[in-house]
Order: C-alpha cells, then structure tokens, then sequence
C-alpha cells in the first residue's frame, strides 16, 4: 500500500534538534543529541587515526563520547526484567547488554547510515514520526541502555571475552542462565538485540585483535588499500 505520509526533510540544526525531542524523553534527549553532534563533528579526526593508527588514544576517546553519554544518561541502564541464577540469589548490578564503547567504534565505522544526514537524511512526518540517520542512531541509543542484573564476577567474565566471542554468544559461553523476575521462567538461549550488522563488523574489527592504546601496533604495512571495513581493530 502506498504510504501517503507528509514527511519534512530535516536540514537545519533546529529541525534536527526538534526531531531529537521526538524520539527522546525530556532528560534523554540533553545526552543522546550531544553524543550524536560530537560524534559527527569528530567523524573526519576518527577516519585520520582510525585509518593510520597515528594516535589509538584519539579512537578511544571518540569511541567513549557514546560511551559517557549512554552512563551519564541512566547509570543503571534500562532493566530488562532479566536476572541470572547467581544474582538472584545473592544480588547483583546492572550490566549493558552490549558495550556502548565498543558501539561506538560501529556507529563511527558506519557514518553513512548513523551521522551522514545528506547519504541518510532524517525526516519528520505530520504525525511526529521520526526517519533517517537520526532515527537509526536513536535505535542504537535504546539497545545500548538496556541492563541484565547479573553478578560481579559474571560481569568481570563477560569483559574478558571481548576480543575472544561476539557479544551474541558471551553468556551462552560462559553459561550464565538468565531468568524473567517476573514469572521466574527461564530464558532459553538468550540473545542480547543488537543493530543490524554489529556481529560481522565485531568479528572484523575486535574478535581476536589483541591491540592496547600504546600506538606501539602497526595494523597495516599500506593503509592506502584499506577500507572502513576492515580499519585497524579498536584499542581497549
């Protein structure tokens, strides 16, 4: 059916900001356009560091723009309602499903659909819906604060794995049951939701890269030939 929706492209910084405060709450909104304006106007410093690996730090520091943004909004996260075996027995804390650090490498290493507002560009419709790089960045935004209450350790273990499993297989590896508080069933083989394409790109850009922000590493003997794609793992 054809969609005969009115939709109003988004150029100015208002209209961009205004439809921020659609897709936010009144607080939310202060830390999710902040994160999503920094990011862009850092886009062409991360693409020179990322590419030559001149300075891991600035990748880093980039990277925990979205990071920040996401703790310093709600430090406990989102629950989802789901606890692990140990944790509810013993108490627990917040732990993010997948790493707003680590995202923001992703969201970075894809500026066409997350920050690129010409390639992807965000509209308002009559009925104060919201699409385009804006939106899509918004969705990303809502994954990365939701919070499973999991044990200490259970959340110590789970960074270990961080350069070894994707973020899909992290508690089926180390065995942790989650359960719903609610009706204390339990969760069969429990899958965090993650963006579209985040598993490929983690197994391209962190499975298996050993790397530390020493600048010591070269990645790459001829940058020239390199794509985004395949830009050197992102440091710790």
């Amino acid at each position: 059916m054809l969609d005969k929706t009115k939709w109003v492209q988004c150029e100015s910084f208002e209209q961009l900001y205004k439809a921020a405060k659609i897709l936010c709450d009144e607080r939310e909104v202060s830390y999710f356009w902040t994160a999503w304006n920094s990011m862009k106007v850092n886009l062409p410093f991360w693409v020179e560091n990322r590419m030559c690996n001149s300075d891991p730090h600035i990748v880093r520091a980039i990277e925990r723009i979205w990071y920040g943004a996401v703790h310093s909004y709600k430090s406990t996260g989102v629950r989802s309602g789901l606890v692990s075996k140990d944790a509810y027995k013993h108490g627990g804390m917040n732990d993010h499903c997948i790493s707003p650090q680590t995202v923001g490498g992703f969201m970075m290493d894809n500026p066409k659909r997350f920050l690129d507002n010409i390639v992807n560009p965000t509209f308002i419709s009559e009925d104060k819906k919201v699409k385009g790089c804006l939106k899509e960045c918004y969705d990303v935004w809502t994954l990365c604060n939701i919070t499973n209450c999991i044990t200490s350790y259970e959340n110590g273990e789970l960074q270990k794995l961080k350069r070894n499993i994707p973020t899909e297989n992290k508690y089926a590896h180390l065995g942790i049951q989650l359960f719903n508080k609610k009706t204390k069933l339990p969760v069969k083989d429990y899958q965090p939701n993650l963006p579209k394409g985040y598993t490929q790109w983690e197994k391209d850009n962190v499975i298996d890269q050993s790397i530390s922000c020493t600048g010591i590493t070269q990645y790459y003997p001829d940058v020239k030939i390199k794509s985004l794609s395949t830009a050197p793992p992102l440091p710790v």
